[in-house]
């Protein structure tokens, strides 16, 4: 390197153009890395949310069939929803009468 009156310093340490050129390139293949996980990520949260969404209206339409119920005394259990196509039974314990499950039957 020169000083100020044009002189050379021995030992001063400078980095060569490959030096440099390695350097970006690696801190470019860093952010890459970063920006695709970045991408991944809100790809991953969109798709959580839409399947919050779905299994929040699966709900909200079971819960809508429970308020309506038509009974029907031909099905073992306790009928609780009757639909179109199916009939939702109360299965109890037979000594306690907890709830054990809920169970979908087509007619």
């Amino acid at each position: 390197m020169k000083s100020g009156a044009g002189r050379i310093i021995k030992g001063a340490a400078a980095f060569t153009l490959l030096e440099v050129l390695l350097a970006v390139t690696i801190l470019g293949m860093a952010y890459l890395a970063i920006m695709q996980n970045f991408s991944m990520s809100m790809r991953n949260i969109d798709r959580v949310a839409r399947n919050a969404e779905r299994t929040a209206a699966g709900r909200d339409e079971l819960e809508r069939h429970f308020m309506v119920g038509n009974i029907r005394e031909d099905v073992d259990g306790e009928v609780f929803v009757e639909g179109n196509k199916y009939v939702v039974v109360r299965v109890a314990d037979e000594e306690s009468g907890k709830l054990v499950t809920l169970c979908l039957k087509e007619l």
